[in-house]
């Protein structure tokens, strides 16, 4: 069922980095799809909004295609489907990063292919591993502080 929604919501983009703009060109079966996309780019700009369901229902889509090896990234979603996503927890388990301004943009960082992709994703995981060192050094500096005012008693 969410399958067509997607389908029909979505830009792809092949592993030659070719774009397909419409559900009919794609393969019919997910090993196909997996054969040849590395990328769907959903355009939110139609999405009036997110319920509960729609959330769940985006959550299993960004979930089945990953396990599948295809990334999932979203395009000109309005203010409120952000927030609703936002509320959700939706973006603390799949990333803020993968959201972006324009439709165009999210096909330029697709149509980069898997290189430009594995790019994006150590750049995130740079970032996460950069607040887990400063989480870390401020850890160390307040048990230093503590440590110093309990000579100074």
């Amino acid at each position: 069922m969410y399958g067509a929604f997607c389908l029909q919501l979505s830009r792809f983009c092949e592993k030659d980095g070719s774009v397909v703009h419409n559900a009919e060109d794609t393969p019919s079966s997910s090993k196909d799809i997996s054969s040849t996309l590395h990328t769907i780019v959903v355009d939110c700009g139609t999405i009036g909004f997110f319920d509960a369901g729609g959330v769940n229902t985006l959550t299993q889509i960004v979930q089945d295609f990953s396990v599948a090896g295809i990334q999932v990234i979203f395009a000109a979603m309005t203010k409120k489907n952000r927030d609703m996503l936002e509320r959700s927890g939706f973006f603390k388990k799949f990333g803020e990063e993968w959201l972006f301004p324009t439709i165009k943009d999210a096909v330029e960082l697709a149509k980069g292919g898997t290189n430009l992709l594995q790019a994006k994703i150590k750049d995130i995981e740079d970032k996460k591993q950069d607040e887990v060192d400063k989480t870390r050094e401020e850890v160390i500096e307040m048990s230093q502080i503590r440590q110093g005012a309990g000579e100074t008693n």
